[in-house]
């Protein structure tokens, strides 16, 4: 019984020498806490306006500019198909009934439009008699 209690004391013995190995079942990855992250963020730009001018004629605007004057209306109807082919967005006009049909390549609602918009068309030798009609 001897040889029992002492082969038991050996084992506990080496049992309490042996290191016990630890084991780390908790790994947590720190980031250091003195770092920051700079986000700038830009305001978008404006898209720049752009006034759209509709260089055609508006039946509804107060001036017009008259290439020619036709008491036919057939007449003024394919002198209209000529110039449209030609890009512009031109269109018939009449003013107090009196049995004109006028042909407008342009209308604004101000004179002062109108009247650069003469000037710059009269430097073409086509539109030297173009005139300026209110409504």
């Amino acid at each position: 019984m001897k040889a029992k209690h002492v082969a038991l004391f050996i084992i506990i013995v080496f049992a309490a020498c042996k290191p016990k190995e630890v084991k780390n079942d908790l790994e947590i990855a720190v980031a250091p806490q003195d770092t920051t992250t700079q986000v700038i963020v830009q305001e978008p730009t404006p898209e720049p306006v752009i006034e759209v001018i509709d260089e055609g004629v508006n039946q509804n605007d107060k001036y017009f500019l008259i290439v020619n004057s036709y008491t036919i209306e057939e007449i003024a109807i394919e002198w209209n198909k000529v110039y449209r082919d030609k890009g512009y967005k031109s269109d018939l006009v009449m003013k107090n009934d009196d049995g004109y049909f006028r042909l407008a390549l342009k209308s604004f609602d101000d004179l002062e439009s109108a009247e650069k918009a003469l000037k710059e068309m009269q430097q073409e030798d086509e539109f030297g008699k173009m005139w300026i009609m209110a409504k």
